[in-house]
């Protein structure tokens, strides 16, 4: 018998998933370890709960970058990540084509930007390098291996400790 229902396709948290991708990424967490994939999913959706964002309309519609980057910090200040979230509007209001070399430079050697595809409505996490962080079928998101970029979203980087 076939499955009526996949997961991710009945709610909008995308936007919550590429942002414990991005932490499994700089804490090179283990594909295989799921428990500390839930635990950080726990903790991401008590960071949502607690900042007036887990309801029907964000559940449901999904999140704004500026909401991910308030998720991501919350979170990354409380359980002593050395991560920042930072609106790519900061950077550019509207480029296109990419993150200019100039932003590359800036953001240090190990970053991940976390995109939103208009038009599979996803938010992903891709790092430098271009490889998504993504469970998701994104043929829509990747061309020629290269994952594609866009300025609406938010750039996970590492912050040093001065």
């Amino acid at each position: 018998m076939d499955i009526c229902a996949k997961q991710g396709y009945g709610d909008s948290l995308c936007g919550i998933y590429s942002l414990l991708n991005a932490i499994c990424h700089f804490e090179n967490v283990a594909r295989d370890d799921v428990a500390q994939q839930r635990e950080l999913f726990a903790i991401l959706m008590m960071a949502s709960e607690r900042l007036g964002y887990l309801d029907y309309h964000h559940v449901v519609v999904g999140f704004e970058a500026f909401e991910l980057v308030e998720v991501f910090n919350w979170v990354a200040q409380r359980f002593g990540y050395n991560l920042e979230a930072v609106d790519l509007r900061r950077f550019s209001s509207g480029f296109r084509g990419g993150l200019p070399a100039a932003i590359n430079d800036a953001l240090g050697e190990n970053y991940v930007a976390v995109t939103h595809d208009a038009q599979t409505d996803h938010w992903v996490a891709i790092t430098k390098d271009r490889v998504p962080l993504d469970s998701w079928p994104i043929e829509g998101l990747v061309s020629k291996g290269r994952a594609k970029r866009s300025s609406y979203g938010l750039i996970i980087k590492q912050i040093s400790q001065d």
